[in-house]
């Protein structure tokens, strides 16, 4: 056999082992909730967006990474919270460092002055494998946010 029929065979089975795979496990038509409206300045994220950030000790972020020298705001803290626990959980499942490059920003009218946004990379630069994971954990409902996005400069950013 030689290698060129080696390879289409490899093909061949790869191929039929996708389609047995999506014949078994078809994909469900269910639809995720719609986005809901950006809240207003001023407006709280309630508790009950994640029961949990409330008592939620940060493994792997700190409250200087997001708002740098800035003041913390009392009103958006609890946004931050939040913000910070799916941070860890997207951190922990690539289980490598990832960086806050864009926080907290005082003075505009956008989310990250209301804490309800973080734009952050990979420290190890493997953006195409901290992409994968992330889809992996918006497939699976483990994270909780509005938006994830990819920006040009490789930077995701997180809404919630």
């Amino acid at each position: 056999m030689g290698k060129d029929s080696k390879i289409r065979s490899i093909l061949l089975m790869s191929a039929m082992g996708i389609a047995v795979y999506y014949f078994l496990n078809p994909p469900k038509a269910e639809q995720k909730e719609p986005l809901k409206p950006i809240l207003d300045v001023g407006d709280l994220i309630s508790d009950g967006v994640d029961s949990g950030a409330e008592d939620y000790i940060a493994k792997y972020f700190k409250d200087s990474e997001y708002f740098g020298k800035h003041e913390i705001p009392k009103m958006y803290y609890q946004n931050w919270k939040i913000l910070r626990k799916q941070l860890d959980i997207i951190r922990a499942a690539f289980g490598s460092p990832i960086l806050v490059k864009r926080g907290y920003e005082p003075h505009t009218d956008t989310a990250f002055n209301k804490c309800q946004a973080v734009s952050f990379y990979p420290k190890n630069n493997r953006y195409l494998e901290l992409d994968t994971i992330i889809e992996s954990l918006k497939n699976s409902d483990s994270i909780q946010y509005k938006l994830i996005t990819k920006e040009k400069n490789n930077w995701f950013t997180l809404y919630i």
